[in-house]
């Protein structure tokens, strides 16, 4: 490990940077989680959750029903209008 690396304690709440490292000021704690980061410049960033694994299927299956719902469409509509028109 680094040298600059100390370790965060499996706690709550919020715990100043010595010396400003990397530009971080503070850091908010969650039951040892980190929950946001604020910077020296007052930007805070906040935790965000990973997406879940639905989300990606979704992503997946979205070009896929994009052909199959207007190819289907487009070809029940071709039957149904053979019926009208033929002899």
């Amino acid at each position: 490990m680094p040298d600059s690396f100390v370790p965060l304690p499996r706690t709550t709440g919020t715990f100043s940077v010595p010396d400003n490292k990397d530009n971080i000021k503070t850091i908010t704690l969650d039951d040892g989680l980190v929950w946001s980061i604020q910077l020296a410049s007052g930007q805070s960033v906040k935790r965000t959750e990973p997406a879940s694994s639905i989300n990606y299927l979704i992503a997946v299956l979205f070009p896929i029903i994009g052909f199959f719902v207007p190819w289907f469409t487009i070809r029940t509509l071709t039957w149904v209008a053979a019926g009208f028109f033929s002899r």
